[in-house]
């Protein structure tokens, strides 16, 4: 009975270090694209030739390095003359054995103003 409890035990902690292997590199892509779009947002803050419609391509371009595929409907650019705001939602899909199927979604934004703004 002894050997039943600690292969059960041993069992339970293998999964979830499955789980967890499987879900922990969609939370660091989100949280390293987050802290890209924070830099970006203060670089084209002060990059006042820069259109909405280039920074969401840099910002598609950007989370593609970190593996999170982006269209352009799931960016959202807000220029106004003070300040940047960057949006972003995205789901990822996690597929475990036996066809489970799990959706992570993820929703970050970004955003500086001008240090003279008001």
């Amino acid at each position: 009975m002894k050997n039943l409890k600690a292969l059960l035990v041993l069992l339970l902690v293998g999964a979830g270090f499955f789980v967890a292997w499987k879900l922990f590199p969609p939370y660091v892509n989100n949280y390293s694209l987050k802290q890209d779009l924070d830099t970006m947002a203060r670089t084209y803050t002060y990059a006042q030739a820069a259109t909405p419609v280039a920074i969401k391509a840099d910002v598609i371009a950007k989370a593609k390095d970190h593996d999170v595929l982006l269209v352009d409907e799931n960016v959202d650019v807000e220029r106004s003359a003070t300040g940047v705001n960057i949006d972003i939602h995205y789901t990822v899909p996690v597929e475990f054995p036996g066809g489970k199927k799990m959706e992570l979604k993820f929703a970050e934004s970004a955003g500086n103003k001008l240090i003279t703004a008001k």
